[in-house]
């Protein structure tokens, strides 16, 4: 997955990605009552950096520096701008499901030519499109996420903090903090995957110390 990540040159991807890996070890470091499985957290780290090394890792950093990133951030600024412009312009009700591509236009600026066909921010996009049902979808899943993160955290002691929950909430926050900056709510793949662990992290029996237990062992 590391090699898949750098080899993509997706700064956004990548620190997303990354991110959610170093607060995933953390927590495994910090609930593990073994030298022997910390010392093995450290080794998963080494090898990563060494598989990144060799997939193209000078190339990404590369792309981190220089007027590219200054001229893509600057892109994004724009497009975040005129993306806000026409959802408060179409707001509350939205400018319809699917209709991004074709109503932006409406708010695009000369300065920033070519087709825009998703906003580079599914939240944005969201809103643009749906309106207040998209901003109540938002908030109630945020909620959902915290609910269950809560509840992940008050059964570290009976199930620690690596179990199946902890671990499909954390892959969801990869995806949100991605979403920010690209569209993976619009690639199916990636969307029915963080739907799935969306779903097992917010599941109730998976939650319990004794439905856990059973589930790991069938």
């Amino acid at each position: 997955v590391a090699a898949a990540l750098v080899s993509s040159i997706s700064r956004a991807g990548t620190g997303a990605g990354f991110t959610v890996a170093v607060i995933t070890m953390a927590l495994c470091a910090h609930g593990s009552r073994s030298a022997r499985s910390q010392i093995m957290f450290i080794l998963i780290a080494g090898l990563a950096l060494l598989v990144m090394s060799f997939a193209g890792f000078q190339l990404f950093l590369s792309s981190l520096s220089g007027n590219g990133f200054e001229q893509s951030a600057a892109g994004r600024s724009m497009l975040n701008e005129m993306t806000w412009t026409g959802l408060t312009a179409f707001f509350p009700f939205g400018s319809g499901l699917g209709t991004y591509a074709t109503a932006f236009p409406r708010f695009q600026l000369e300065q920033f030519p070519g087709y825009v066909e998703h906003a580079h921010n599914d939240y944005l996009q969201l809103l643009f499109e749906l309106g207040i049902v998209g901003l109540i979808v938002m908030i109630l899943s945020l909620l959902a996420w915290v609910l269950a993160a809560r509840r992940v955290w008050r059964n570290r002691r009976a199930l620690g903090l690596a179990t199946i929950p902890a671990a499909c909430l954390l892959g969801t926050l990869a995806f949100a903090i991605h979403a920010w900056f690209d569209f993976p709510g619009h690639i199916p793949a990636v969307g029915w995957v963080a739907s799935l662990l969306f779903a097992c992290g917010l599941h109730s029996g998976l939650h319990n110390t004794r439905s856990a237990t059973t589930i790991a062992e069938r």
